[in-house]
């Protein structure tokens, strides 16, 4: 883990962990930025006037793989009952994906996205009304399971069982719109929470708190007026 990955560098700017190297170095009249991942290199020439920096942040992880994702699906591992008025407060776990951005003058770019975590994609609903999403499973955590930050983060979901019935509670779905993502030096979190009627989270409400006190909010790329987001790809291979 590398703590204190998250935040802002100064060109030029070299981070190397395991599995991933990012740089931006000077290139004549502007700077190389090059990401090494596996056999993946990228590589863009950017030119950016003086005091112009670099900030790597966690952002919705929906964009990879293509930019298709809709909304974040987390399927869990084992279900989960809750008995009539019944009340859960849980932990999951979620895919990381990291934006670089950079800096000149007063705005920002996001110039690569980038995850070291597994990636999958799948349809949620039917074909008129279903979202394309980001897939992960997860344990269910009574408390706040170790996670790597540039890998993981943890979602606090409480759940709250307005019916009569008992309910069986096998996932979650977030769209990316709602997703808001805090972070510190060792973990990336989020928390929500869901109303249950007929076995179904009838009202799901992303909190815009940190799971922890002194963590800071993330950038926001699907929100009227934040960063620009990428442009998507068309094409993707998925598992």
């Amino acid at each position: 883990m590398a703590k204190g990955f998250y935040g802002t560098y100064r060109l030029p700017f070299a981070l190397e962990i395991p599995g991933l190297k990012l740089s931006l170095a000077p290139e004549g009249d502007g700077f190389l930025y090059r990401r090494v991942q596996g056999d993946e290199c990228v590589e863009k020439l950017i030119f950016l006037g003086e005091r112009a920096t670099v900030k790597l942040l966690p952002v919705e992880p929906v964009n990879l793989p293509g930019g298709l994702a809709q909304q974040l699906h987390i399927s869990f591992k084992k279900p989960l009952l809750l008995p009539p008025r019944g009340n859960a407060l849980v932990y999951l776990v979620f895919p990381v994906e990291v934006g670089v951005f950079v800096k000149a003058g007063t705005l920002y770019k996001v110039v690569d996205i980038f995850t070291l975590a597994r990636q999958k994609l799948t349809f949620v609903g039917d074909f008129e009304k279903g979202r394309v999403s980001k897939y992960y499973e997860s344990d269910l955590h009574t408390e706040i399971p170790p996670v790597s930050p540039l890998k993981e983060g943890v979602l606090r979901l409480r759940l709250r069982n307005r019916g009569g019935e008992w309910q069986n509670v096998e996932r979650v779905s977030i769209p990316a719109e709602d997703i808001k993502i805090f972070y510190g030096p060792n973990l990336v979190s989020m928390t929500a929470e869901g109303v249950m009627m007929k076995g179904e989270i009838v009202k799901l409400e992303v909190k815009e708190t940190p799971l922890k006190r002194g963590m800071k909010p993330s950038a926001e790329l699907y929100r009227p007026g934040a960063f620009k987001k990428m442009t998507k790809k068309l094409l993707v291979e998925v598992e």
